[in-house]
């Protein structure tokens, strides 16, 4: 029985989350945000854990820095 493991998207280039999603999505769950806010929401809403976040830092709403800090 093999999980697939679960990956969080997070950036405001709707071609970079677009990229990355072709590249993971036939080995990993994929979970995209367009900035730090939406990532935490979904974090927060998400039953399952979340294995890896890729994560842009410079963001409108909530950058990356404030993220990382929100969720320590």
């Amino acid at each position: 029985m093999d999980i697939q493991k679960t990956v969080l998207v997070v950036d405001d280039s709707t071609t970079n989350r677009s990229i990355l999603c072709d590249i993971l999505h036939s080995d990993y769950t994929v979970i995209q945000a367009e900035n730090g806010i939406q990532a935490f929401t979904k974090l927060k809403k998400q039953d399952k854990k979340v294995d890896a976040i890729i994560l842009d830092i410079i963001m409108p709403e909530m950058d990356g820095y404030e993220f990382m800090n929100k969720i320590k």
